[in-house]
Protein backbone atom coordinates (compact mmCIF):
# COMPACT_ATOMS: atom_id res chain seq x y z
CA UNK A 1 0.00 0.00 0.00
CA UNK A 2 1.29 3.46 -0.88
CA UNK A 3 0.64 6.20 1.69
CA UNK A 4 -1.01 9.28 0.24
CA UNK A 5 -0.02 12.56 1.87
CA UNK A 6 -2.81 14.40 3.65
CA UNK A 7 -4.25 17.39 1.83
CA UNK A 8 -2.98 19.94 4.38
CA UNK A 9 0.30 18.26 5.28
CA UNK A 10 3.00 20.87 5.90
CA UNK A 11 0.53 23.63 6.87
CA UNK A 12 1.06 25.11 10.35
CA UNK A 13 -1.89 26.53 12.24
CA UNK A 14 -1.91 28.43 15.53
CA UNK A 15 -5.28 28.35 17.26
CA UNK A 16 -6.26 30.89 19.90
CA UNK A 17 -9.68 29.43 20.48
CA UNK A 18 -11.86 27.87 23.10
CA UNK A 19 -15.13 26.05 23.39
CA UNK A 20 -16.45 25.10 19.98
CA UNK A 21 -16.01 27.59 17.13
CA UNK A 22 -12.23 28.00 16.91
CA UNK A 23 -11.36 24.47 18.08
CA UNK A 24 -13.84 22.88 15.66
CA UNK A 25 -12.23 24.64 12.71
CA UNK A 26 -8.78 23.62 13.95
CA UNK A 27 -9.92 20.02 14.37
CA UNK A 28 -11.19 19.82 10.80
CA UNK A 29 -7.93 21.23 9.44
CA UNK A 30 -5.86 18.89 11.65
CA UNK A 31 -7.89 15.93 10.44
CA UNK A 32 -6.78 16.80 6.91
CA UNK A 33 -3.12 16.82 7.91
CA UNK A 34 -2.34 20.35 9.13
CA UNK A 35 -0.21 20.70 12.26
CA UNK A 36 -2.44 22.63 14.66
CA UNK A 37 -1.21 24.11 17.94
CA UNK A 38 -4.01 24.90 20.41
CA UNK A 39 -2.95 27.81 22.68
CA UNK A 40 -4.38 28.07 26.20
CA UNK A 41 -3.66 29.85 29.46
CA UNK A 42 -3.47 28.33 32.93
CA UNK A 43 -5.49 31.30 34.16
CA UNK A 44 -8.23 30.74 31.55
CA UNK A 45 -8.10 27.21 30.18
CA UNK A 46 -10.44 26.16 27.38
CA UNK A 47 -13.92 25.98 28.92
CA UNK A 48 -14.55 22.56 27.40
CA UNK A 49 -11.95 21.14 29.79
CA UNK A 50 -14.21 21.36 32.83
CA UNK A 51 -17.55 22.96 31.98
CA UNK A 52 -19.18 20.47 29.61
CA UNK A 53 -19.81 16.76 30.19
CA UNK A 54 -19.18 13.95 29.60
CA UNK A 55 -16.27 13.61 32.01
CA UNK A 56 -13.83 10.75 32.40
CA UNK A 57 -14.91 8.76 35.45
CA UNK A 58 -17.85 11.20 35.73
CA UNK A 59 -15.62 13.70 37.57
CA UNK A 60 -14.93 17.20 36.22
CA UNK A 61 -11.24 18.02 36.06
CA UNK A 62 -8.69 19.83 33.92
CA UNK A 63 -7.96 16.72 31.83
CA UNK A 64 -11.26 14.87 31.98
CA UNK A 65 -13.61 16.78 29.66
CA UNK A 66 -14.93 14.68 26.79
CA UNK A 67 -15.82 17.74 24.69
CA UNK A 68 -12.27 19.04 25.04
CA UNK A 69 -10.84 15.67 23.98
CA UNK A 70 -13.15 15.52 20.96
CA UNK A 71 -12.35 19.03 19.68
CA UNK A 72 -8.59 18.76 20.29
CA UNK A 73 -7.71 15.11 19.68
CA UNK A 74 -5.51 15.71 16.65
CA UNK A 75 -3.68 18.83 17.84
CA UNK A 76 -0.62 19.86 19.77
CA UNK A 77 -1.12 22.09 22.78
CA UNK A 78 0.81 24.85 24.48
CA UNK A 79 0.08 26.95 27.55
CA UNK A 80 1.05 30.63 27.35
CA UNK A 81 0.24 33.60 29.55
CA UNK A 82 -0.71 36.16 26.92
CA UNK A 83 -1.03 38.86 29.59
CA UNK A 84 2.73 39.03 30.11
CA UNK A 85 5.50 40.08 27.75
CA UNK A 86 7.27 36.71 27.65
CA UNK A 87 4.06 34.86 26.82
CA UNK A 88 3.22 37.30 24.03
CA UNK A 89 6.77 37.03 22.68
CA UNK A 90 6.41 33.25 22.48
CA UNK A 91 3.00 33.67 20.83
CA UNK A 92 4.59 35.92 18.18
CA UNK A 93 7.28 33.31 17.51
CA UNK A 94 4.60 30.65 17.17
CA UNK A 95 2.63 32.84 14.75
CA UNK A 96 5.74 33.40 12.62
CA UNK A 97 6.04 29.59 12.38
CA UNK A 98 2.40 29.19 11.36
CA UNK A 99 0.76 29.73 8.02
CA UNK A 100 -2.68 30.37 9.51
CA UNK A 101 -3.92 31.83 12.81
CA UNK A 102 -7.41 30.97 14.05
CA UNK A 103 -9.03 32.97 16.82
CA UNK A 104 -12.52 33.10 18.26
CA UNK A 105 -12.22 35.75 20.93
CA UNK A 106 -14.43 38.80 21.26
CA UNK A 107 -13.63 41.60 18.80
CA UNK A 108 -10.60 43.62 19.87
CA UNK A 109 -9.12 41.06 22.28
CA UNK A 110 -6.37 39.93 19.90
CA UNK A 111 -5.49 43.56 19.15
CA UNK A 112 -5.29 44.38 22.88
CA UNK A 113 -2.95 41.41 23.36
CA UNK A 114 -0.71 42.68 20.55
CA UNK A 115 -1.70 39.70 18.41
CA UNK A 116 -4.08 41.38 15.96
CA UNK A 117 -3.89 40.71 12.25
CA UNK A 118 -2.08 43.94 11.32
CA UNK A 119 0.59 43.35 13.97
CA UNK A 120 1.13 39.69 13.07
CA UNK A 121 1.10 40.41 9.33
CA UNK A 122 3.93 42.94 9.75
CA UNK A 123 6.16 40.06 10.91
CA UNK A 124 4.72 37.47 8.53
CA UNK A 125 3.29 39.01 5.32
CA UNK A 126 1.90 35.71 3.98
CA UNK A 127 -0.05 34.97 7.17
CA UNK A 128 -3.75 34.13 6.89
CA UNK A 129 -5.98 34.85 9.89
CA UNK A 130 -9.44 33.50 10.50
CA UNK A 131 -11.40 35.43 13.11
CA UNK A 132 -14.74 34.10 14.19
CA UNK A 133 -16.83 35.43 17.03
CA UNK A 134 -20.39 34.95 18.10
CA UNK A 135 -21.95 38.19 16.90
CA UNK A 136 -19.46 39.30 14.23
CA UNK A 137 -16.50 41.66 14.23
CA UNK A 138 -18.60 44.80 13.76
CA UNK A 139 -22.19 45.86 14.19
CA UNK A 140 -24.57 46.55 17.07
CA UNK A 141 -24.02 43.20 18.82
CA UNK A 142 -20.29 42.73 18.15
CA UNK A 143 -19.37 43.17 21.82
CA UNK A 144 -21.89 40.57 22.98
CA UNK A 145 -20.13 37.36 24.04
CA UNK A 146 -21.96 34.09 23.74
CA UNK A 147 -22.44 30.73 22.11
CA UNK A 148 -24.02 29.29 18.99
CA UNK A 149 -27.33 28.66 20.75
CA UNK A 150 -27.82 32.44 20.89
CA UNK A 151 -27.30 32.68 17.14
CA UNK A 152 -29.80 29.88 16.62
CA UNK A 153 -32.37 31.76 18.70
CA UNK A 154 -31.70 35.09 16.92
CA UNK A 155 -32.19 33.33 13.59
CA UNK A 156 -35.59 32.05 14.75
CA UNK A 157 -34.54 28.42 14.64
CA UNK A 158 -35.44 27.58 18.24
CA UNK A 159 -38.70 25.92 19.06
CA UNK A 160 -40.16 24.09 21.99
CA UNK A 161 -41.77 20.77 21.40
Amino acid sequence: MIATPAALEGIGIVEFGSYAAGPHIGKMLANFGATVVHVESFARPDGFRMQYPPYKDRKPGINSGGCFAYFNDSKLGVTLDLKNREGRSLAHRLCRWGDIVIENMRPGVMDRLGLGFDTLKADHPELVMLSTCNMGQTGPRADTPGFGSQLTALAGEVSSW
